[in-house]
């Protein structure tokens, strides 16, 4: 098979794709393929329930990574999970997506950066009745607020260890207290996508926390002078095994080992 016949196979898969999840697909399919960087904020109503804002310019990737990819969807637990913290919210495409196969589901999302929350609340407004709270901050190792960027225009890759973009400052909590004020719940999923902080959330865990949590779902983000040994050392400590991503190497599912 010839690398051109490769694409468009591929390419093909991803348009039925775009047909199975969204009613608008073809608006959606042709936000994410055109040429044209479009900033306008467009609702795409899915399949089944419910419907997602987006600006494609800025969430086209977030979109296709969770709901066309689903890349996800390989490293799921078996058993549905029941409470899931979210940690990275973005503009609730993890969230909606769990949604969708776990009606049920207690989902608390955490978003740092203001305009992309400002798009979380309005898609969470789109799933009345469903359990799904959302915070203005991100988790970290203390309550801060810190200095960040939006690189290469893309409000999902923000981050405080970025060094260039549109600068931005994010509301940070320690997630030692959060869980206390929460009301240390039990945590079946407990998903990080925080673009390099992962590193600060894991060591700042309470122990608690560690033995609450059931699987944990973990993006993991280059950072200097750190290495995902790091990460896999404390799931290792903890009693947790560790499976990669095919699709997408970077993402880790960490599973608690039977006693």
């Amino acid at each position: 098979m010839t690398a051109k016949s490769s694409t468009f196979i591929r390419k093909i898969h991803s348009l039925l794709q775009y047909r199975r999840v969204f009613v608008d697909w073809r608006v959606a399919a042709s936000l994410r393929y055109s040429l044209k960087e479009e900033t306008r904020l467009t609702r795409l109503r899915l399949r089944g329930r419910g419907a997602i804002w987006v600006r494609p310019k800025y969430n086209k990737t977030a979109v296709g990574e969770v709901f066309i990819a689903e890349t996800y969807g390989e490293l799921l637990p078996a058993t549905p999970p029941k409470r899931v913290w979210d940690i990275g919210g973005n503009i609730g495409c993890f969230a909606i997506w769990l949604l969708r196969r776990f009606p049920e589901a207690q989902i608390t999302s955490f978003e740092p950066s203001a305009p992309t929350f400002e798009l979380l609340a309005k898609n969470q407004a789109e799933w009345e009745g469903a359990a799904w709270q959302i915070r203005p901050f991100g988790l970290s190792e203390k309550d801060q607020t810190v200095n960040a960027f939006i690189p290469f225009e893309s409000y999902g890759q923000t981050s405080r260890h970025a060094t260039s973009g549109e600068a931005i400052q994010l509301n940070l909590r320690n997630i030692a207290t959060v869980w206390e004020e929460e009301g240390r719940p039990s945590i079946d999923l407990l998903k990080i996508d925080c673009e390099g902080d992962e590193y600060e959330i894991l060591a700042a865990l309470p122990e608690g926390l560690w033995n609450s949590v059931q699987t944990i779902l973990l993006e993991v983000h280059p950072r200097e002078n750190k290495s995902p040994e790091e990460l896999r050392n404390h799931f290792i400590a903890h009693g947790f095994s560790v499976l990669q991503g095919v699709s997408n190497p970077d993402l880790w599912r960490a599973t608690r080992n039977p006693a």
